[in-house]
């Protein structure tokens, strides 16, 4: 009879055990579990903002592209005009020296002279 209690006592005993081994393993893995889970979370999140920077510094580098062109194309333009009002100018000042000049139109600073307003530019040509 004793060794029929001890063998129930062991029985119960082991059946006590592999049922706190089974929960531990159960807690282990829903740690686990949640961890894992976490890790995922947190990876997809920094390839989403990674993915997003890379678009905003390709975009900054495409804005920077398209200003350094407007900037060369203006440069290209502001020359274009500043050479246009030098003309303008130039011809300005010979239409005020054929209107008020009385000039001797006597050897190459004469023939210079003629030249420019019939040329409309005082620059040699």
């Amino acid at each position: 009879m004793e060794e029929m209690q001890a063998q129930t006592q062991m029985n119960r005993t082991k059946m006590l055990l592999e049922t706190e081994r089974v929960k531990e393993h159960a807690r282990a893995e829903a740690a686990s579990a949640e961890i894992k889970i976490h890790a995922d979370l947190m990876e997809e999140s920094s390839t989403i903002e990674a993915k997003a920077q890379e678009k905003e510094v390709l975009s900054n580098a495409e804005v920077i592209k398209l200003e350094a062109m407007a900037e060369k194309e203006a440069t290209r333009n502001l020359a274009a005009k500043r050479k246009h009002e030098l003309d303008l100018h130039e011809k300005r000042i010979l239409l005020g020296l054929s209107e008020k000049g009385n000039f001797n139109l006597v050897g190459t600073s004469g023939d210079r002279l003629v030249n420019a307003m019939m040329t409309g530019s005082l620059m040699r040509r």
